[in-house]
């Protein structure tokens, strides 16, 4: 798979068909321009009780399933509703956290990228993060789902949290638009993430439209922010008409402090409607 998404030129597609097909994670790409990710079938990940021989970073922690950088006109598309499985369950509960804190792979990552569209894809059971889009310029996600689940229940009971971290849509960048989706997981559904003013493709996370989102999890979020001498920045943000049944908190803003005194922060222009 990344041999083939290496050979990637313009205007390209890779298609995974009909059918489902296993694989590990740290599957990445760099430098795509205008290309096309078609999944009309599965692409399943391998579960956490594969933690051993899941590829590494240089630092030691496991690598995300999918993380493409440093692209410009990326489109993740299906015929009907392709899936990423990232088969979460034996990478959640309290023990494993314990154990391994934080490093646990994200769905999908994409970082330093402009021109970004998701639609009629199915995320399915990620290990950790659904996804994170950070450094990003000009981001619509659309008609697509996320699935958390630890059983069948219809509230977050104290099973249901072991899935905690498992957070939804989280975007640091501007030009955002995320509509006509559904989310059930168990931390932030769709989240604002900050940025610190040291990106390539943004320096503020602004000018965001979210409308028409069924979720239910921690609520539609911004933060967590904290001052910075870069000054962390949000604004322009607008969430409206949406449901949020049996959710955590439904609004939420989370910040930060720092001891620095030349450090500040930006939250401003913030309507939910």
């Amino acid at each position: 798979i990344n041999a083939t998404l290496a050979a990637l030129q313009p205007h390209d597609t890779l298609l995974v068909p009909d059918g489902i097909f296993h694989t590990f994670g740290g599957l990445y790409a760099m430098g795509l321009q205008d290309a096309t990710i078609q999944i009309d079938g599965t692409l399943r990940f391998a579960g956490g009780e594969h933690r051993k021989e899941w590829p590494r970073d240089a630092r030691g922690r496991v690598m995300e399933c999918l993380n493409i950088e440093h692209s410009d006109g990326l489109t993740f598309t299906s015929s009907a509703a392709g899936t990423l499985d990232g088969n979460g369950e034996a990478w959640w509960g309290a023990i494993q956290y314990l154990v391994h804190e934080e490093d646990r792979p994200r769905l999908l990552k994409i970082h330093n990228a402009s021109n970004i569209l998701v639609e009629k894809i199915f995320f399915k059971q990620p290990p950790y993060w659904t996804t994170l889009f950070d450094d990003v310029d000009g981001v619509t996600i659309r008609h697509s789902n996320i699935s958390v689940h630890r059983t069948n229940a219809t509230t977050h009971d104290i099973v249901e949290l072991q899935a905690f971290n498992t957070d939804g849509f989280d975007v640091a960048g501007r030009n955002v638009h995320i509509h006509d989706v559904q989310i059930w997981n168990d931390d932030d559904s769709v989240c604002v993430k900050p940025m610190s003013g040291g990106g390539h493709r943004a320096t503020c996370s602004e000018n965001w439209l979210v409308e028409r989102v069924n979720a239910s999890g921690v609520g539609l979020t911004l933060g967590s922010i904290s001052p910075s001498r870069q000054v962390n920045c949000m604004r322009n943000i607008t969430f409206r008409d949406s449901l949020m049944v049996n959710t955590w908190k439904g609004i939420y803003i989370k910040t930060l402090t720092s001891d620095d005194p030349q450090s500040s922060g930006i939250i401003e222009d913030i309507l939910y409607e």
